[in-house]
């Protein structure tokens, strides 16, 4: 991600604050850095560990204790410190909070816009960093255990590798159209603030203890919340009675007087795996522990490697519909790769790989990034051959924003749903159905008639409206009225048998309310300008740039993303016929600003454009290994693939890319800050007919550099009008990272410039050659060494371009020279006719040609540069001069029966002797055909191909094709084909 940074006065106020200190144990940062001395109180080394820190939990928390916001420096990956202002932030519902008054989450930013979420539990420190990168680091205990004061720093591409991904998405309600993000561009911003009711099994609580489940808990939702809040302004908000969701023994989760009674809170069936069965039940267990209207939307964590989610589904009669699990869901990547990822799909997103190999399997509409993706709705690491990464980005792609926009500000209705739980209820048992104020129903009896389709009739005889009843089991039945109104809760009264039964509420029938609890803030979203829509040709590396504005002066963090969706079943990351959908991933690993603060990111990243390798000179990326991993290298290749003439996308060729600015991580912003968005689109129309564009020279970094340089590059059709008839030459003296050297403003695109070398010293010269009034651009393929001359430098002229004119017309051109002091310099030409050397004018650095020649023949122009010291350069271009011909026949015989040949006899006259062959032609049909021996040649036809001529007169055209030297000519036959007699 790119940031544009206004933040000299939050900079100030950071510096000359006090510090809360972490104290790096290594003697030297990673870097080669020394480390600052141990500051007292808080975090200091751990004896005979140099990668950890112990650190003063108790000290830590009165230090940031109370209201405000309070400085604290956090270790990094690297051994360095990072600076944060954090305030607290509970994620805990008010009265659990006080309930827990030991667990303690906070929120802040750094002075470089990195945002980060911190706590403080019996289980330890924890933190998650957030960079304007798009990159996450953690700091987290050594071990999960109580007490655990050693803490380390950890990059987020550094966690345990990703387990195995088990996953099914499950039907979902019908989903709202994608909403505009910039349908309110500069609009105040609203949170969106969820109840989350987290359900546990005992999995966890045999993992951190009965007592610390909740504060493990507490540790998942505050990173949620970061993720959430910085990309789309959403929080989650642990309810009320969070404790009673951990069921942390076997009674607990499937015991029948456990805290579900009188049934089971789940099957054991239900728990073995996230599954339809795991959903089914969720809101009939979330109604007993919590009840139905006290959270916005249930989750279900296991030990078990899996997710399964609704999609959609926040704040309606499925709202329960997630579950997730891993092995160890005390790791890092537990909570962005399965607990951010399948709240998502509650939420209303669905997944974006567009990859087919290993889990990247199934039917996305949102295939919108490459392989397996990297964004949290991606499947990094659970692809195979598909995958970017190992785990994801701590970043939602715009599709995902999109579709959660949508799906949380748009209200729907559904009907009520009711729960029926059944205790001790056996063969022969019966019962009958009614409702307050309601009529009774006839019985119904189990081994008899206890089947969905005879429930559904008794429950319309007790409530009058139609309704569908399924999981129909010995412990319980679900009821779905098919109208949406509020229905009275059923109740069950027995006839025959001594059971018990009770009747829970998942939905009350009417709207939904996806939207949670809506607070307005005031801060404004930004404004974003995107670039004008443009034509580019294939294989050609290109940059974007934007704008955008802020109404606060907040400062803004920036994304560009590929918005084209493939089709199923998607594209392997590793062909190289990539026909639609993303080519780019999201976002660029090295994104890169070239103009200041604007938001610029260039295709492939310049890292690869640089240093390779990419597949603009081939079409294709590097060849794969016989076996083994793949080298990253060609991943990047692959997951920033230039388009090639085979890709089409929606039929249009034509590219979409999205730049999406957020105003999430002001170093100075509390923890009510919403997070704004805002964005704007641009629209690439692919010439298949143009391109790769390539600059030629300096392909190896060869000799130094010094003085007058002649530039080549591949034109490659992309001198045309829609494209760059024009391009700009610059220079770079640091590897390419920036080319602030401007060799040539504006200058024909005909694949050669002479330009001059400055006087720098450098040995990582580098020359880009980029489109004027577009987009694309290339740089040469090697560093290259420029040393100054120390002196005078020889001259370098360009004769101009080879050309063709015919005897007696004036032939023209042009063709420029340089030299390291325009001053003292003598021009001549010979243009090959004979007369030898004569002076040539020049303005400035060019010079205009022309000569009328008289004879025919390939001529060869030398102009010759001579500067004040006598150093001479020359250069030559070719000349082709053509005289003119005329061309006679005649038909033998000019009358010709049917059935029979005939022949033309051609003559050919030049000024030179002409070569070559002559046609003879029917309209556009061949006759035939006859090489000229002396100025002199006989086309003969035959029979059959006499029998192309009509009965009558025929008009013919013989032709001569003429020669290099020589212009053809042609001239009419007439010949008559005669009928025979009968």
């Amino acid at each position: 991600m790119l940031r544009a940074r206004r933040t000299a006065a939050v900079l100030t106020a950071l510096l000359c604050a006090p510090l809360v200190a972490l104290t790096p144990i290594a003697s030297a940062s990673s870097s080669g850095a020394a480390n600052p001395p141990p500051a007292p109180g808080f975090f200091t080394p751990s004896v005979g560990d140099d990668e950890t820190f112990r650190a003063d939990l108790e000290g830590l928390r009165t230090q940031l204790a109370g209201d405000g916001a309070h400085e604290v420096s956090i270790p990094t990956p690297s051994g360095q410190e990072q600076i944060f202002l954090v305030s607290e932030d509970s994620v805990l519902a008010p009265a659990l909070q006080a309930a827990h008054p030991e667990i303690r989450t906070y929120a802040g930013h750094g002075a470089d816009g990195s945002s980060i979420r911190l706590d403080i539990t019996p289980l330890g420190m924890h933190a998650m960093v957030r960079t304007p990168g798009g990159s996450a680091w953690y700091v987290d205990p050594v071990r999960t255990a109580p007490g655990e004061s050693r803490v380390r720093a950890r990059a987020g591409d550094a966690v345990s590798a990703p387990p195995v991904r088990r996953e099914a998405e499950a039907a979902e309600r019908s989903a709202p159209t994608a909403a505009d993000p910039s349908s309110d561009p500069g609009g105040l911003v609203s949170t969106r603030t969820y109840r989350l009711a987290l359900v546990s099994t005992k999995s966890l609580a045999d993992q951190v203890g009965t007592e610390n489940v909740t504060a493990a808990k507490a540790t998942w939702v505050n990173r949620l919340d970061l993720v959430f809040g910085d990309e789309l302004a959403i929080r989650f908000e642990m309810v009320d009675g969070t404790d009673a969701l951990n069921l942390d023994t076997t009674a607990k989760q499937t015991g029948t007087n456990g805290p579900c009674a009188p049934s089971a809170c789940f099957t054991a069936t239900s728990l073995a795996t996230c599954g339809p069965a795991t959903l089914t039940r969720m809101p009939f267990a979330l109604e007993r522990l919590i009840g139905s209207a006290n959270y916005d939307i249930g989750h279900l964590v296991f030990g078990v490697s899996a997710g399964f989610s609704s999609r959609g589904v926040v704040g309606g009669p499925d709202k329960a519909g997630g579950c997730s699990g891993s092995a160890d869901p005390t790791d890092d990547g537990y909570v962005l790769d399965y607990l951010a990822h399948e709240i998502g799909h509650q939420m209303g997103a669905e997944s974006t790989f567009n990859g087919v190999d290993g889990q990247c399997t199934g039917g996305p509409s949102t295939r919108v990034e490459p392989g397996s993706g990297s964004s949290i709705m991606g499947y990094a690491g659970s692809c195979g051959s598909d995958d970017l990464q190992a785990h994801a980005d701590p970043s939602f792609s715009f599709a995902s924003a999109d579709q959660i926009e949508a799906a949380t500000s748009t209200p729907t209705t559904a009907s009520e749903r009711q729960v029926v739980n059944l205790s001790g209820f056996v063969t022969g048992n019966s019962f009958t159905l009614s409702c307050d104020g309601c009529p009774t129903s006839a019985p119904v009896t189990r081994g008899s008639d206890y089947v969905a389709s005879t429930l559904a009739q008794r429950v319309q005889e007790a409530t009058g409206e139609a309704a569908r009843v399924s999981a129909v089991t010995g412990a319980a039945f679900t009821v779905d009225w098919e109208s949406t109104d509020d229905v009275p809760t059923l109740t069950v009264q027995p006839v025959v048998g001594d059971f018990t039964s009770s009747t829970g509420t998942i939905f009350d029938g009417g709207p939904t309310d996806p939207g949670g609890t809506v607070t307005e803030s005031t801060n404004h979203a930004p404004v974003v300008v995107a670039p004008a829509d443009r034509n580019i040709p294939t294989g050609t590396p290109f940059t974007l740039t934007g704008d955008g504005s802020d109404e606060d002066g907040d400062e803004l963090t920036y994304v560009w993303e590929q918005t084209d969706a493939g089709t199923a079943p998607g594209t392997a990351l590793l062909d190289n016929a990539k026909e639609d959908g993303p080519l780019f991933r999201s976002p660029s690993s090295e994104e890169r600003t070239e103009s200041g603060d604007l938001p610029t990111r260039t295709f492939p990243d310049l890292d690869q454009v640089l240093n390779g390798p990419t597949n603009a000179a081939t079409g294709e990326c590097p060849d794969l290994p016989d076996s083994g991993p793949v080298p990253p290298g060609t991943v990047d290749c692959f997951s920033e693939f230039l388009p090639t003439s085979d890709w089409r996308g929606d039929g249009s060729r034509v590219l979409h890319f999205r730049l999406t600015a957020s105003d999430a991580s002001p170093p100075d912003a509390g923890p009510d800050h919403a997070a704004g968005r805002g964005s704007d689109d641009v629209a690439l129309t692919v010439d298949p007919t143009a391109g790769p564009f390539l600059v030629t020279s300096r392909a190896t970094a060869g000799t130094p550099g010094a003085g007058p340089e002649i530039v080549t590059w591949s034109v490659a059709g992309t001198d045309r009008a829609a494209l760059a008839p024009l391009v700009r030459v610059s220079l770079s003296i640091d590897g390419g990272q920036t080319f602030p050297i401007e060799l040539a403003s504006s200058t024909p695109n005909d694949g050669s410039e002479l330009v001059v070398l400055p006087e720098v010293t450098t040995s990582h010269a580098r020359i880009k050659v980029e489109a004027v009034g577009n987009y694309f651009f290339d740089v040469n393929d090697a560093d290259f060494a420029i040393e100054p001359t120390g002196g005078n430098a020889a001259p370098v002229v360009d004769a101009g371009p080879d050309g063709v004119v015919t005897v007696g017309a004036v032939f023209t051109s042009a063709g420029t020279f340089a030299d390291d002091r325009l001053t003292g310099e003598q021009l001549s030409v010979d243009y090959g006719g004979g007369a030898g050397p004569q002076p040539l004018a020049f303005s400035g650095a060019s010079f205009a040609l022309q000569h009328t020649y008289t004879s025919p023949g390939v001529k060869t122009v030398t102009v010759r540069a001579t500067d004040y010291a006598g150093l001479t350069a020359t250069d030559t271009a070719t000349v082709t001069v053509r005289t003119t011909s005329s061309t006679t026949g005649k038909a033998k015989p000019r009358r010709v029966h049917r059935g029979r040949g005939f022949r033309v006899k051609v003559s050919v006259a030049s000024s030179v002797a002409p070569a070559g062959e002559v046609e003879l032609r029917l309209g556009t049909k061949l006759l035939g055909v006859a090489t000229l021996r002396e100025a002199r040649a006989t086309v003969r036809v035959g029979a059959k191909r006499a029998e192309q001529l009509r009965a009558g007169r025929n008009e013919l055209t013989l032709v001569y094709l003429g020669s290099p030297i020589v212009v053809g000519s042609q001239t009419p036959v007439s010949v008559r084909m005669v009928r025979p007699k009968r």
